[in-house]
């Protein structure tokens, strides 16, 4: 509604661009020339105030028509301000203010788009003047970091050099975080990963920014570290760390956080289990019946009610209520470990609950599997039922029956 053209109105004589909410909400609004320094000012009723009300949108929107008003302010505007400027849906009025005020920050803009990105907001939070910023952003690159937030090195230039971003409010967010925390400039300053922001935001909100297999996959060049290997890692992890609870290891967690590779995490995971199933049996706890088809390297059965109950917490669904069918042999859960985390359940029909089929298969929180996931599930399952039926039918023959 706020650019609507109903609302804007371009005074072409003085380059001024009118926002008039006064009928809707009370509130006039005046976005100045680029001569005039592109500054946003106020009306309540009682005169022209400035106002931070607009910084965050960016006059280089391409989706309006060029006889709009926000188009027709736009083409006012420097042209290599206005282009640089069009890769930044967030805080872009303030990168072309900060354009036009210091104009020796085009050349900051062009080679460290990240760090500069963020200049706008801090000259407001350190309450300086332009002709102070001017003289910071005329600074070597990690002393303007320094100057900012405290820490600055040719290391964590680079890791700024080499972040990727989509110009969102999200990604700034993300790229404030590694600007602000030491911490993760100790792990990222020699990585090589160019989507190191995601990465870093994701592993710091799970707790793993200082496990070894983490910061390993981070300094691996050939390694490609999604967003999907963090999340699946993060389960296994969490796994491993409240089977080593049940086995009463006090240091279980700090195990995890040793491994050097997602190779020994799942290694780790599958000792575990085996551990526990022992466990399980030695103290008399419950153990279900033979799985129906045997499980492989990354597709494991759950064996005990214990087990099952875990992998409920684990996954935040509600796995653990099937209890039941799987003690009356109408289904049974797997734990499945690539290439995404996801709990299985295959079901049980017919005489001797041998007619076998897959019922539903949930990542974390019951999110759906990927194609890639469901291709392995498809193709573990094709595999382990024709072995189960060669393995029958031979079997009968060598008992006298006819195959």
């Amino acid at each position: 509604m706020l650019f609507d053209s109903e609302y804007c109105h371009f005074d072409g004589l003085h380059n001024v661009l009118e926002i008039d909410l006064q009928e809707k909400v009370g509130l006039r609004y005046q976005l100045t020339s680029w001569d005039s320094g592109l500054e946003v000012l106020c009306n309540e009723g009682q005169g022209w105030e400035p106002s931070s009300a607009l910084d965050e949108w960016t006059v280089s929107d391409t989706e309006y028509d060029t006889s709009h008003p926000i188009s027709l302010f736009g083409s006012t505007i420097a042209p290599e301000a206005l282009k640089i400027c069009q890769g930044f849906d967030h805080y872009a009025l303030g990168l072309l203010r900060l354009l036009r005020h210091v104009p020796e920050s085009m050349d900051l803009l062009q080679s460290i788009p990240a760090l500069t990105w963020l200049i706008p907001e801090q000259r407001v939070l350190h309450g300086m003047s332009w002709e102070e910023l001017s003289a910071v952003c005329r600074m070597k690159r990690r002393d303007i970091l320094k100057h900012f937030f405290g820490s600055g090195s040719k290391s964590l230039v680079k890791v700024f050099k080499l972040i990727k971003h989509n110009g969102t409010r999200f990604d700034y967010s993300l790229v404030r975080e590694i600007a602000t925390d030491p911490n993760i400039h100790k792990i990222l300053r020699h990585s090589s990963h160019r989507d190191l922001h995601k990465v870093v935001f994701l592993a710091k909100a799970q707790g793993i920014l200082h496990h070894t297999w983490f910061r390993n996959a981070l300094f691996d060049m050939n390694f490609n570290l999604s967003h999907g290997y963090i999340s699946d890692c993060v389960c296994l992890a969490r796994d491993i760390i409240e089977m080593g609870k049940a086995l009463q290891y006090g240091d279980a967690e700090l195990t995890v956080a040793r491994c050097p590779d997602f190779g020994r995490l799942y290694r780790l995971h599958e000792s575990w289990v085996m551990r526990l199933n022992s466990k399980e049996m030695v103290d008399g706890g419950t153990l279900f019946d033979t799985p129906p088809i045997d499980g492989d390297a990354t597709i494991v059965p759950i064996k005990s009610e214990q087990l099952l109950s875990m992998e409920g917490k684990l996954m935040s669904h509600c796995v653990a209520s099937y209890l039941d069918r799987v003690k009356n042999r109408e289904c049974y859960i797997y734990r499945v470990l690539k290439p995404e985390r996801g709990t299985l359940e295959i079901r049980m029909a017919g005489e001797n609950r041998s007619r076998l089929s897959i019922g539903q298969f949930k990542l974390y929180a019951n999110r759906n599997p990927s194609q890639e996931s469901w291709k392995r599930v498809h193709d573990w399952f094709d595999i382990m039922t024709k072995t189960s039926a060669d393995s029958l039918a031979l079997g009968r023959g060598q008992s006298g029956t006819v195959v």
